[in-house]
């Protein structure tokens, strides 16, 4: 029996793990900026974007072969 305006929520999937919810959160918040000099460096990166609010993490992706900057 339910009462009227009762809420039911299912999570058909199982459990969500709370890590992979944390990293979802995450990736909605990144950004990708592309085309970047070579030799930029990560609080280069931090530094200009700043401005726009709390900066958690910088990556720049490398090359795994060479250890290069892809830009």
């Amino acid at each position: 029996m339910m009462n009227e305006g009762a809420e039911i929520q299912m999570n058909q999937g199982g459990n969500v793990d709370s890590h992979e919810q944390e990293q979802e959160e995450i990736n909605n918040r990144s950004i990708f900026v592309g085309n970047v000099d070579y030799s930029t460096q990560p609080e280069e990166l931090q530094s200009l974007f700043s401005e726009c609010g709390l900066i958690n993490r910088v990556t720049i992706l490398v090359n795994k072969n060479t250890g290069h900057s892809k830009g």
